[in-house]
Formats: structure tokens, C-alpha cells, sequence
């Protein structure tokens, strides 16, 4: 078996064409060189080399053994680099306490660029309530976890040993069985509290939301079952036996799969947040993992949108046509006869969707008012002045995406498309192709058209682009 120190001689001397070159290059004398030639030779019972007034050239069976030398050369170099790999290579056992569902927290994501990162590093997951996760972070029991809280609170002032990075925001709506509509006329939280409730332990977030908004004003709800899992509150909301709160996505969807009442302008903001102990935050394992928690760090989860598409918005019955441009900040929904008004002390929108005859939706939408809460409104400048617009939030459905979109109202019967979806929806969760349209098959709803007719609706959509 030849040392590696004779096989990189004959390799350079090849290369080379001369011994003196070659021990230059390889930092040796030349009859030290000459001498590993010597014997490679020897050993194998071959001649290597052919002397010639240029210096040396391989014979035959030089230039056949080149190659496997080089190849034992190489695949050394990638063992030792493997080897020292090592030497940095995360280890160990990562405990990571998860809540709700693994779709929400988007869990599998995540570890799939755990395991590309550090792929000899265990990790093993707990689940629980937000407040149990908190808990057994605070106990050293679990490394890292993800946890609910009102926006912008994190683990909350007597947490100050915790540190935390919020994620997401979101909202919790209050929901109520179907055909409950008319114990909901009143939806004051004193009339509120007094109907029948589906209550939680206090290491819940849905505990923690209802007691910030009630004990201020002296009130409990009304509880008549305790449950400690969402799915046992969603069947007994559907059973009839009291209200609850849902996360935004899955009060609508609720609502629009099985009928359930979702309570006008009752939301709780909420916010999903990574957690880990303040004092190992240098931890290279807990590095690792909060640092990969980071929706910019792998585009494998995104999901890939055309430069069309049709969207879903559950929260008024349709579908849409929207166009995806990230030359465009904010999104944008085409509405008529916005009117402000007032409930509750907050500022809400009454508005009509603004869609010509060629536009397609689902038909009993078209003059239907529809309200919403404003989350804030923006100023718009424009070469004829500048103009206050509000901003209102929505569900929305784009393929497999399901997300609360910003919309800013504004009217957009002279653009080819009542919809423009801008950056802040796409940052994190989308890229778009401009070759493409319609990656996505239009969303069905109760009173439109079969998802199966949209192929041709795309066809004789002339696709020209909105000048905007």
C-alpha cells in the first residue's frame, strides 16, 4: 500500500513534467522526490516515467494509474475534512416544547432545517399547553418551545429569566355553536360572560386572553365545561354547549365548514413566540435552534405564486382574481361606498366589494355590505393630492396558504384586477414566478362557480397588466 506523501509526488511530477518543479511545489528536495518515484516504481513492478530532453512524461501505464491516484487523493482530502467537521458538528439532545397544532407553529419546518444544520443533534418534543411549555423552559425541563401571548407581552414581566422572539401575530375571535346567532344581539363582554362558556386551565392562552379583557371589569365567564385540548373545545362548541375563542384561521374556517357563529367585532390579538432561558442564550445549542427559527433562513416552505393567481376570502363568501406584485408594499382590495362608523368605541369600514360585470365572484356577494374593524389607516400621495385610506384585515386562501392579509380599501374598478397582493403578504411565506399564472386552483365557495371551470375563465382572462 502506497503512503500518501509518494502518491502526491507522482501526481505533481505528472502534472509538472519535471522533478525539481515538483519538489518545489511540494516544498521537498528533488532527489527526495526522485527517491518516492523511485520506489512507487519499484513497488509496483511498473515504469511510471519515460525521460525525455523536456523533462518527464508518463508512460502507459503512468497515465493509466493517474487517475485512481488522484481519486485515492481526493477522497483522502474529503475524510480528513469530514474529520474535522466533527470538531464543530452540533451534538447532543435539543428538548423543544411544542403547543397547538404542528401546522400552526409550522414544526415541520422547522426541523427540517434543524436536521440540514446540525444532522447529529437529537431532538425530542413535548407537547402541552402555552403556559405548561413556559413552565417546564423556566424548570431547565425543556431547552426551547414556542408560546401564546397577547401581542407584544412575551412571557410577561415576571418572566424577566425567560427571553423570547415573537413570530407571528394573529387574533383569537369568539365563537359560538351554530344557530346561536340570536343569543348573540348583545356582544358586550358583560353579555358576553353571561352565556354558557367552554373554559380552560389557567396554563392556557385562552385563559390568559379572556382574563386580561374580563377581570378589569370584574367579571368570570359563565363556565360550564373545562377542557385542557382544542379539538375537545371545537366538538363541544359544535355539540351546542357553550362559546369559545379560535384562532383566527380556524374560527372562519369553523364557520364556514360547519356553520358555527363567529361573534362580530370581538378579536384578541395574540402573538406565537420562540422561548428559551435568558442565561443559556449562548448555548451553542440554543443558538442553533434560535437562530433557525428564522422564516428567511430556507426557501423549502415557501410556497412558489404566478404573477396571477385566484384567491379565497372566507370571511365575505368568494373568490378573486388578484394580482401579485412585489413592486407593491401593501395589499389591496377594490371596495365602493366605504362609510366609517363607529362600534364599541373602535373605528369600523361598511363597505360593497368594487367589481365590474367582467370581473367573476361568487354572485350573491356582489352588493353584499360587508364590515370589518380598521387596524389603522394610511395616507396615500398622488400627483391630484392625497387621500386617507383604511386598512382592514381578512382572511385569505391562496392555494395552501391560509393567512390573515392587510388589505388597504380602495377602488379599483378601472385596473384589470380587483385584488393586489404586495410584499408584506409574500415576505416569508411566498415567492413568485412572472412566468406563470394560476399555480393555484381557485378556492370553492357555497354559490359559485366548480373550482373545475376556473381553466377557462384563465383563458379568457387577457391577462394584461394593471397600470398602477
Amino acid at each position: 500500500m502506497q503512503d500518501l506523501q509518494t502518491l502526491r509526488a507522482f501526481i505533481t511530477v505528472a502534472r509538472e513534467g519535471s522533478v525539481s518543479r515538483a519538489a518545489e511545489k511540494l516544498h521537498l528536495t528533488q532527489p527526495a522526490v526522485s527517491l518516492k518515484l523511485k520506489q512507487l516504481q519499484e513497488s509496483l513492478g511498473l515504469a511510471l516515467f519515460q525521460r525525455r530532453p523536456q523533462g518527464l512524461k508518463l508512460t502507459a501505464d503512468g497515465y493509466a494509474l493517474l487517475p485512481a491516484a488522484e481519486r485515492t487523493l481526493a477522497a483522502m482530502a474529503a475524510f480528513e475534512q469530514s474529520a474535522q467537521a466533527l470538531h464543530s458538528t452540533l451534538r447532543g439532545r435539543l428538548k423543544i416544547g411544542t403547543i397547538v397544532d404542528p401546522e400552526f407553529i409550522r414544526l415541520g419546518a422547522f426541523l427540517h432545517r434543524l436536521v440540514g444544520r446540525a444532522p447529529q443533534l437529537e431532538t425530542e418534543l413535548q407537547h402541552g399547553m402555552s403556559g405548561s411549555v413556559l413552565k417546564w423552559i423556566r424548570r431547565g425541563e425543556l431547552d426551547v418551545g414556542f408560546y401564546l401571548a397577547p401581542s407584544g407581552e412575551g412571557p410577561g414581566d415576571d418572566s424577566q429569566d425567560v427571553a423570547h422572539r415573537e413570530l407571528t401575530q394573529f387574533h383569537y375571535h369568539v365563537i359560538a355553536p351554530a344557530g346561536w346567532s340570536g343569543r348573540l344581539t348583545r356582544t358586550d363582554w358583560p353579555s358576553l360572560a353571561a352565556l354558557p362558556w367552554i373554559v380552560t386551565p389557567q396554563e392556557s392562552v385562552h385563559h390568559r386572553l379572556l382574563q386580561g379583557v374580563l377581570q378589569p371589569q370584574g367579571l368570570a365567564p359563565n363556565g360550564v365545561a373545562q377542557v385542557d385540548q382544542e379539538a375537545c373545545m371545537l366538538d363541544l362548541v359544535r355539540a351546542g354547549v357553550g362559546l369559545s375563542l379560535a384562532r383566527d384561521a380556524l374560527a372562519m374556517a369553523e364557520r364556514q365548514e360547519r356553520g358555527l357563529v363567529v361573534v362580530e367585532g370581538v378579536r384578541l390579538p395574540c402573538s406565537l413566540n420562540f422561548v428559551w432561558q435568558h442565561q443559556r442564550g449562548d448555548e451553542p445549542v440554543i443558538v442553533m435552534a434560535e437562530c433557525n427559527e428564522d422564516t428567511n433562513a430556507s426557501l423549502d416552505d415557501k410556497a412558489l405564486v404566478g404573477r396571477a393567481e385566484w384567491i379565497g376570502l372566507p370571511d365575505i363568501g368568494t373568490y378573486l382574481r388578484a394580482r401579485v406584485d412585489s413592486g407593491a408594499n401593501t395589499s389591496s382590495l377594490s371596495a365602493k361606498d366605504i362609510t366609517r362608523f363607529e362600534r364599541d368605541g373602535e373605528d369600523w369600514v361598511r363597505f360593497r366589494l368594487g367589481i365590474t360585470d367582467d370581473d367573476i365572484v361568487v354572485d350573491k356577494v356582489r352588493n353584499e355590505w360587508i364590515e370589518a374593524p380598521v387596524e389603522r389607516r394610511v395616507r396615500i400621495v398622488q400627483a391630484a393630492g392625497s387621500e386617507s385610506r383604511p386598512v382592514v384585515s381578512l382572511l385569505m386562501t391562496l392555494g395552501s396558504i391560509r393567512e390573515p392579509v392587510e388589505f388597504t380599501l380602495n377602488d379599483r374598478t378601472h385596473l384589470n384586477f380587483p385584488v393586489l397582493l404586495g410584499r408584506r403578504f409574500l415576505m416569508d411565506i411566498a415567492l413568485i414566478d412572472v412566468a406563470e399564472t394560476y399555480l393555484h386552483p381557485r378556492p370553492e365557495f357555497p354559490g359559485g362557480r366548480p373550482a373545475a371551470e376556473a381553466e377557462q375563465d384563465d383563458l379568457n382572462d387577457q391577462e394584461e397588466e394593471d397600470a398602477e
